[in-house]
């Protein structure tokens, strides 16, 4: 599942650390694994350790502080992996040439990429920052958020997934579920992201629209999978239903050996984690997002 959240102020102003753990907080009910974080100065700070963990540690503080001082945007990252092992190097946030970023979700990534997510920052990089061009013709879905040094701006862009955004005390928050934004920060005027939206900040703080992006894939990797039954095979042109139809109701099925580090049931239901499990399973059974 992962989570994805975030600060972005003004270059006058400086991010408040409270309201960030809060949302680090909340993320965690989707990625226990590892967090990870990364600032305008390009500072990364990710270890493979439960989130709540790494937070009262004396590193993460250090960095946090740090951040605070000399950044005007910290993007942060919880971990449920789905495709690389849960070691430091494969948390986010991920580098390639100009481009460093997160991403929440899944991606249909080359064999070469030991976590998938990392396929899609390289996309991004090779292709400046034109997520339509980087990511027209790739199937899965995501929020992401990266900064292009070039540029220097943050983009942020959600493509059949989840993500909310709103101003708060002179700052926009984000994360990957707006509830959390209610939860952590109080507000109730939150910016539901729609599939496609994506929006950039500079670092005077300032939000701009950018063009929506648009797949040219012609179906929907959670509609498939997770509503519908989903076809066996991308590739093919008829659909075989793999998984029974998601009802809505709670899931009653056996959940022993699901990835879970420690000991709970996840917050979505048993086919998504069938689904989850073959996707693993394509890669050797390794877990990453």
């Amino acid at each position: 599942m992962c989570g994805i959240f975030g600060v972005i102020t003004n270059g006058r102003k400086k991010p408040d650390m409270g309201a960030l753990r809060a949302l680090t907080l909340a993320n965690r009910e989707r990625g226990k694994e590892a967090l990870g974080f990364f600032n305008s100065e390009r500072e990364i700070f990710k270890q493979a350790v439960d989130p709540i963990d790494l937070l009262a540690d004396s590193d993460c503080t250090d960095y946090l502080d740090r951040s605070e001082q000399s950044s005007w945007f910290i993007v942060g990252h919880t971990r449920y992996s789905t495709r690389g092992a849960n070691v430091d190097a494969n948390a986010h946030p991920f580098e390639y040439g100009n481009i460093i970023g997160s991403h929440n979700g899944i991606i249909d990534a080359p064999h070469n990429y030991t976590v998938d997510s990392q396929y899609l920052i390289d996309m991004l990089n090779c292709h400046d920052s034109n997520y339509q061009e980087a990511l027209a013709n790739d199937w899965g879905y995501w929020t992401t958020a990266w900064h292009d040094r070039a540029k220097d701006e943050l983009f942020l862009s959600m493509h059949d997934n989840s993500c909310g955004l709103v101003k708060y005390r002179g700052a926009w928050y984000f994360s990957s579920d707006p509830d959390h934004l209610a939860s952590s920060l109080g507000v109730r005027d939150t910016i539901v992201m729609k599939s496609g939206d994506t929006v950039s900040f500079g670092n005077d703080g300032q939000l701009k629209w950018r063009k929506k992006f648009e797949t040219n894939m012609s179906y929907s990797y959670k509609r498939d999978y997770r509503t519908n039954g989903g076809s066996s095979k991308k590739s093919s042109s008829t659909t075989t239903a793999i998984y029974p139809a998601y009802s809505g109701t709670t899931a009653t099925q056996d959940y022993s050996g699901v990835n879970d580090p420690d000991g709970t049931i996840k917050d979505y239901d048993a086919e998504f984690q069938t689904m989850w499990a073959e996707y693993a399973n394509e890669y050797d059974g390794v877990g990453g997002s």
